[in-house]
């Protein structure tokens, strides 16, 4: 009961101490402009890929595909990774991905890759779109997660302001007996 009480107490001093607290919108713009790279967004490029446990594979595979032979129906045919049955495509993010796929950066749009060796097989990999270039969030898309990072960290500035206004005002008045003052 008593610990019911103390927390009915401390919530509503915390209530009035934080009541006039507001964030600004261009409080946020500060927060964002400051915090820039935390919302930046890698270039993309989608791609189709096929992974194979053998070198011998992804080299008969790449003949195939040299010869017109459907990216798409011998991913899902062929491929062990989770894209097979999408016939190998998926969204790759610039310095995001494991090695074998950051070349999908370096090929031109269709240029089929040599077998690549990473640590799950052996990799071919086709861009099928131009790269997308590195952007960032819009301050939209972005704009309540700040609005609430920066009202908690106001709010804490608030009460610890208060707790420090309290304690001084306090300190004249309260008198420790002898040995229980605290450390100066």
């Amino acid at each position: 009961r008593s610990n019911t009480r103390a927390s009915l107490v401390s919530r509503a001093i915390y209530t009035r101490v934080t009541k006039d607290v507001k964030v600004t919108p261009a409080d946020v713009k500060a927060f964002y402009k400051a915090h820039l790279s935390q919302y930046r967004l890698p270039a993309t490029r989608e791609i189709r890929q096929i992974v194979v446990r053998h070198r011998a594979t992804a080299v008969q595979l790449r003949a195939k595909l040299e010869r017109g032979a459907s990216f798409a129906a011998l991913a899902r045919q062929s491929s062990v990774d989770q894209t097979a049955s999408y016939g190998g495509l998926m969204t790759v993010r610039q310095g995001q991905t494991v090695p074998p796929l950051g070349v999908a950066f370096q090929l031109d749009t269709n240029e089929l890759s040599q077998p690549l060796h990473g640590a799950d097989g052996w990799h071919l990999i086709l861009p099928v779109s131009r790269i997308e270039p590195a952007s960032y969030q819009a301050i939209a898309d972005v704009e309540r997660p700040i609005r609430q990072t920066l009202l908690v960290t106001k709010r804490e500035a608030a009460m610890k302001s208060w707790t420090k206004r309290l304690t001084a005002s306090c300190a004249k008045t309260i008198e420790y007996a002898r040995g229980f003052a605290p450390a100066k």
